[in-house]
């Protein structure tokens, strides 16, 4: 009986090792299927890092092109201004005229003045006399006003009584 046992002990594991081996196999085919999609995964994730590297550097650049314009207007605008030397020459140039015509404004106010004050003279009493006859004609008549109500004579008016009857 022992032969009979060792026999079928080793089919027992026969069968095993081939079930096993099947296994196996499947879980080396899952494992590769697997690995490949992952390949593919880290592949694809790798170019769209590549991509938007590329698109990221193109839009530095434009950027950079764009700040370098900037910067260069900056340094054309700055050779077209006046240095701090020929300002403060010609301001105080500037302020020097403005002291002129100030000076030059105020001798002609002067002058303006010494003639305006007989004319405004002038006008003022002619605009002072003008009142006093207004204000003399309006206390005039006023004072008619006044007279003619107080010499007022009253009117008698008849107002006929009504008749009263006697009653007997």
């Amino acid at each position: 009986m022992p032969d009979e046992l060792k026999v079928i002990d080793n089919q027992f594991h026969v069968k095993e090792f081939y079930e096993l081996k099947g296994q196996v196999t499947a879980f080396r085919e899952l494992f590769e299927f697997q690995l490949g999609a992952l390949r593919e995964i880290i592949e694809a994730n790798f170019k769209a890092i590549a991509l938007s590297t590329d698109k990221a550097l193109a839009a530095n650049d434009r950027r950079l092109e764009g700040m370098d314009e900037f910067r260069q207007s900056l340094k054309d605008q700055a050779a077209t201004f006046i240095t701090r030397k020929d300002f403060d020459a010609q301001h105080e140039r500037v302020k020097e005229d403005i002291q002129k015509l100030e000076i030059s404004r105020a001798e002609m106010d002067a002058k303006a003045d010494q003639k305006g004050v007989d004319t405004k003279f002038l006008a003022q009493q002619k605009s002072t006399n003008r009142l006093f006859i207004v204000a003399v004609v309006a206390i005039a008549i006023s004072l008619l006003a006044m007279a003619v109500d107080y010499f007022k004579v009253p009117k008698i008016v008849y107002v006929p009584q009504p008749k009263i009857e006697q009653t007997k």
